[in-house]
């Protein structure tokens, strides 16, 4: 579907491009924010991001783009907090004078999609939970560390398990589940894993797809959702040596 995207859309319908959106999880540079040198490494990124759309007048009209910060992206606050407020509006200044429909959010992200509940947050979280465990998963049980973490989020209520003394949060509130959400998107550095609803499970993780997309720019790999069918599929590109 993504060729069609980029066609000439039929006058009697509306483009396919208005069915996309696309969500783009930091960190978004390698140098550290708080560096000159990272700062216009991250404008000089976004601007040519927007240079980029700007060719695809479908995409850039049509197409919601969301962008959510990642630990080392220029926003306030410590790297080390767990919520982080959107991206600062000096760095996406030409992005979002180029896309009618640019999203900056915070991370955690809480957004509808496709009249689902979906959250995103850019946090690793398996690693957090892996030193701050007290006992090892139930590995005879089920052998997929991933589905441990997230059915342990789900019914903690909270989007890092951990104990307080070991998070750092202005505001704790951010972080927690009233509900499970339809959609659970854990954007962590590690492998990617993919874990389809299943209803028939009776457990925490019932009515919930959960996934990681995996690092885009060290594998060059992402994760598809199909809200209508609800279903995750990985994709990936081949990035040059």
């Amino acid at each position: 579907g993504y060729e069609a995207a980029g066609g000439a859309p039929d006058e009697a319908s509306p483009p396919v491009a208005e069915l996309f959106s696309f969500v783009f999880c930091g960190s978004f540079c390698s140098a550290p924010h708080a560096a000159q040198e990272g700062r216009s490494t991250t404008q000089l990124l976004f601007r040519r991001l927007a240079e980029l759309l700007g060719r695809l007048p479908l995409l850039r009209h049509h197409s919601h783009f969301l962008f959510v910060p990642g630990p080392a992206d220029a926003s306030l606050g410590p790297q080390s907090l767990l919520h982080r407020p959107p991206l600062a509006n000096a760095f996406t200044a030409e992005l979002r004078g180029t896309l009618e429909h640019c999203h900056l959010l915070p991370n955690p992200a809480r957004f509808q999609l496709g009249g689902q509940t979906a959250i995103v947050y850019r946090e690793d979280v398996l690693t957090r939970t892996k030193l701050a465990a007290l006992a090892p998963p139930n590995i005879a049980e089920c052998d997929d560390v991933n589905r441990h973490l997230v059915e342990t989020m789900l019914l903690q209520g909270h989007l890092c398990p951990v104990p307080l003394a070991q998070t750092a949060s202005y505001a704790p509130s951010a972080l927690l589940l009233d509900a499970a959400p339809d959609l659970l998107v854990v954007a962590g550095r590690k492998a990617q894993f993919n874990l389809q609803a299943d209803a028939a499970s009776g457990g925490a993780r019932e009515g919930t797809v959960a996934f990681s997309p995996g690092s885009f720019g060290s594998s060059g790999k992402w994760m598809v959702y199909r809200a209508a069918e609800r279903v995750a599929e990985a994709s990936f590109l081949e990035l040059p040596d």
